[in-house]
């Protein structure tokens, strides 16, 4: 994935809201999680499992959500405009 994709998902409609419930039941039990499709299956990680269940929340309280990569390293500037202030401050 390049740095620079993003990804934001509206709140469902009424439509599918017991779709996000059933799903916020299963992310949240003990089991472990696998994805199956006709080409095989995958367990799911803890921190993907974490991910979605932070975002299936956030959709269930009418928010939106945006999933967006970004390098593990970044420069002073690239994380003073990801905490929304400036560089020097981000210094300080």
């Amino acid at each position: 994935m390049a740095a620079s994709m993003n990804h934001t998902v509206l709140p469902p409609g009424p439509d599918d809201r017991e779709l996000l419930t059933a799903l916020k039941y299963v992310l949240a039990g003990q089991e472990d999680v696998t994805i199956s499709t006709a080409e095989g299956s995958a367990p799911l990680p803890d921190s993907v499992r974490g991910l979605l269940v932070d975002a299936v929340t956030a959709l269930d309280r009418g928010q939106a959500v945006t999933v967006e990569p970004h390098r593990t390293v970044l420069t002073t500037q690239e994380a003073a405009e990801l905490l929304g202030i400036t560089r020097p401050t981000l210094v300080r």
